[in-house]
């Protein structure tokens, strides 16, 4: 064996490996600076047009896809979770349950009430998310959540709870949604790439405050069957006013005008204040 032309083989070869290695490096490098310059970049727009964004945006999430939510028959695991309140099948998909006694909810601790009550009383009732307040029938509105995001569904609602005057729980109607990803993984847009496209489309305007934004999914279609189609989409508050959503994968823009989403923004900030109280 010849050590001399393999000594150089082995040599060759690692500085081949050495460049590659470093190439690779100076490229993650550069493309790390052309997202902090882009960003750099979006801030001084922000500032040339006064625009203001009062709370911390939510954390980025760099892949996504869309999630087919399928409403399902109430699982038996969440009826042998209820002790021995009477239960309701007002059908197949739905489950009422009348405690035997009110569960107190404090006007001081309204947040940690509820999210106890959750916690102790109903299947899975961590996976839900307050959604609004209905003040003229007495009940608490909830969504199901899929990876801590809310999945805003048009044609019901997955969790309720029903107050006596005094604004105990008293019953509580839940339905079920079995949650499947859909298609390949897509790269997200950022918050700040949603609120840059708002920008763009002139709906964020001189002067103009951005004062919630949001990642949850939302369906554009009715649902087929029983399944329903979800995309995940930054729903963007402009001025307290205007809301918006922002699809995460193709940057589409549609303007919410359903007056339940604007109350779900009031009773949310409710809910804020009490907190900060």
């Amino acid at each position: 064996m010849d050590w001399s032309k393999t000594k150089t083989i082995f040599i060759v070869t690692f500085l081949l490996l050495n460049s590659f290695l470093v190439y690779q490096l100076i490229q993650k490098q550069n493309a790390s600076e052309l997202n902090v310059r882009a960003e750099m970049t979006l801030q001084q727009r922000f500032e040339d047009n006064n625009i203001r964004i009062t709370e911390n945006l939510p954390d980025e999430i760099n892949e996504g896809r869309h999630i087919v939510g399928k409403r399902t028959p109430v699982p038996q695991e969440a009826i042998d979770a209820v002790d021995e309140e009477e239960i309701l099948f007002p059908d197949e998909h739905a489950m009422g349950v009348v405690l035997d006694e009110p569960y107190s909810i404090s006007n001081d601790n309204v947040n940690e009430d509820i999210g106890s009550f959750l916690e102790s009383e109903v299947y899975n009732g961590e996976q839900y998310r307050f959604a609004s307040w209905d003040q003229e029938n007495q009940n608490l509105v909830f969504y199901q959540t899929y990876q801590g995001s809310t999945i805003y569904t048009d044609q019901e609602e997955q969790l309720v709870l029903f107050l006596n005057d005094e604004g105990d729980v008293t019953s509580y109607l839940q339905s079920f949604l079995e949650v499947e990803e859909h298609g390949r993984k897509r790269e997200l847009l950022s918050p700040l790439k949603a609120i840059e496209s708002l920008l763009n489309e002139q709906l964020l305007t001189f002067n103009s405050v951005v004062s919630q934004v949001e990642l949850g999914y939302y369906s554009y279609f009715s649902p087929l069957g029983e399944s329903q189609v979800f995309a995940p989409m930054y729903r963007i508050e402009i001025d307290e006013e205007s809301f918006y959503l922002v699809n995460a994968i193709d940057g589409g823009i549609q303007e919410l005008t359903d007056s339940a989403h604007q109350e779900n923004e009031d009773t949310s900030e409710e809910s804020r204040e009490n907190e900060e109280e």
